[in-house]
């Protein structure tokens, strides 16, 4: 079991996310703290003024693991 770590830039729990428009990086289009990265975008609403498609986001944030073990994290 993984548990977010409080994200000291904007005091919650969770990850801070910027949104970005276009796939490099471009202009900011909102910003807010995720409790979870776990998203289908074709399912759920991205945050007000974020396309469906043809965005990034780039998540800052800390993951306390509750065991001395080793853990896989898996991107899809």
């Amino acid at each position: 079991m993984l548990s977010l770590g409080w994200c000291a830039q904007v005091g919650a729990q969770g990850f801070q996310g910027t949104y970005y428009s276009g796939t490099g990086f471009g202009e900011v289009l909102a910003s807010r703290v995720d409790p979870s990265i776990d998203f289908v975008w074709s399912e759920e609403e991205a945050p007000e003024g974020v396309p469906r498609n043809n965005f990034t986001v780039r998540w800052l944030g800390q993951i306390n693991p509750r065991y001395s073990e080793p853990y896989e994290l898996i991107v899809r």
